[in-house]
């Protein structure tokens, strides 16, 4: 007796049966015993060559997944690309558009400075052979750091154009109000 599975059908399995008993002409009780077995053990193999089939299916879908959501080892171009923009304007950018306001200039300078030191000091402890000049560094810092300037207006001349204080009918006191009321 075969188990047939919630994910197969009956007549299938009874379609085949017949087809295998008609393959062999079995002329006694064990010929017809053992010609129902071989259907069983078919039918068996062949479930279990399509399970096969179907979980190597669902692992290489796995291993697909895998392969694409890992990304690729960097190479040292990569990593000398990516420490420089990480160092660079990404980060500064936003901290110089924040911070530009007037008489905060030598701030700014500041902070660029600061920076530039920093960045100097990871580069020259990479390698026992430091190659970083002050010359090399300005370089450096000036195709990636953005120069520190003057963003946003004086407070009273931004305050100025959102809120004038001057008043369109100032000189004259009673031009909004009507001499014989409302009519």
């Amino acid at each position: 007796m075969t188990v047939i599975g919630a994910l197969e059908d009956s007549e299938d399995y009874k379609a085949f049966e017949a087809a295998v008993i008609a393959d062999y002409d079995a002329q006694s009780a064990v010929e017809r015993e053992l010609v129902l077995r071989l259907a069983s053990l078919l039918w068996r193999l062949r479930r279990a060559t399509t399970m096969e089939t179907g979980l190597l299916e669902i692992q290489a879908d796995h291993l697909r997944e895998f392969r694409q959501g890992r990304q690729a080892q960097p190479t040292g171009r990569d990593c000398r690309r990516r420490r420089s923009r990480c160092a660079g304007s990404d980060r500064s950018d936003g901290f110089f558009a924040y911070h530009a306001v007037p008489t905060n200039f030598l701030a700014l300078e500041a902070f660029r400075l600061h920076t530039t030191r920093i960045w100097r000091r990871v580069l020259r402890r990479r390698s026992q052979k430091d190659g970083f000049t002050w010359k090399r560094i300005e370089k450096l810092a000036a195709d990636f750091l953005p120069t520190p300037r003057i963003l946003h207006p004086w407070p009273s001349d931004r305050f100025a154009v959102k809120h004038p204080r001057w008043e369109p009918y100032a000189g004259n006191l009673h031009v909004r109000i009507c001499a014989g009321g409302v009519q």
